[in-house]
């Protein structure tokens, strides 16, 4: 792990190697593929390969169509490569470690922390009701977060 950046970075010296071509691809879709209940649609592994490689990406399509699915895939992915460095080699990306999402309104990002949990992602939905109802509970959602979590669900609500 790399300071306090909040990434590990795998390192082997040589060219970084590529997702962001037919060999990539197939890849990916290796990797992806055992860990999902379907096969990942080419414009998800397009996008996340181009991702993976240092590359923005904005995704805009209809309600239902995948969007979930390219946060989902691209978590997986970084996972697998980040506990199996050997994969490709040489490998120099960087995994980030507790990305947070922030979703525009209340019950998006709950759904959202389902969503991902359903396929083995450690999530946690946080906005102003969720931490109160945890307050009454006696857990604070805070400290939960820096433990036991690997994506942050967050509403400004």
């Amino acid at each position: 792990m790399s300071g306090n950046s909040g990434t590990i970075e795998l390192k082997l010296d040589a060219p970084q190697y590529l997702f962001s071509t037919p060999a990539g691809h197939r890849l990916a879709r290796s990797i992806l593929r055992p860990q999902l209940p379907y096969d990942p649609h080419d414009p998800q592994l397009e996008g996340i390969c181009k991702a993976v490689d240092g590359t923005n990406i904005m995704v805009l399509t209809p309600t239902g169509s995948g969007k979930t699915g390219y946060l989902t895939i691209y978590m997986l992915l970084m996972i697998s490569l980040a506990a199996n460095p050997e994969l490709v080699a040489p490998s120099t990306k960087k995994v980030l470690q507790n990305p947070v999402m922030v979703f525009p309104t209340n019950g998006v990002e709950k759904e959202m922390e389902l969503e991902f949990k359903s396929h083995g992602l450690k999530a946690l939905a946080i906005n102003a009701n969720i931490v109160s109802a945890a307050q009454l509970c006696g857990e604070d959602l805070w400290v939960t977060a820096q433990v036991d979590v690997l994506m942050l669900c967050l509403s400004p609500e």
